[in-house]
């Protein structure tokens, strides 16, 4: 019992020593340590370049990716997949899938690529 009394003891006595024996180390690394802060870069963004498509030249951009402005202010984005006489069919992200949207030619206003 006087021998777990006696290591007790002792440990007890040695803890703050231990802890300035980290605190010296700690001081000692931290020395040779140099914090340099540099300023954070500038990000600039830059807005995506468009280019205006014909409506009568849409067949020609088969395979690309556009945006209609449909006469309802509406915008529809996705690559066309077929343009025939009365639609363009594009396919677009829908609900975390692909799904084809036939557009009526009539109700596009505009169409752009980026």
């Amino acid at each position: 019992m006087h021998r777990l009394l006696f290591a007790v003891f002792s440990l007890s006595a040695a803890l703050p020593a231990l802890a300035l024996d980290d605190e010296a180390w700690i001081e000692r690394h931290m020395q040779g340590v140099r914090i340099v802060e540099a300023p954070a870069p500038i990000v600039q963004r830059v807005a995506p370049k468009t280019v205006a498509i014909a409506l009568s030249d849409l067949g020609k951009h088969i395979g690309e990716d556009v945006t209609f402005l449909l006469d309802t202010g509406r915008e529809r984005r996705g690559t066309i997949k077929s343009v025939d006489a009365q639609n363009v069919t594009i396919v677009t992200k829908l609900h975390g899938g692909r799904a084809e949207l036939e557009v009526p030619r009539a109700s596009i206003n505009s169409a752009s690529r980026r």
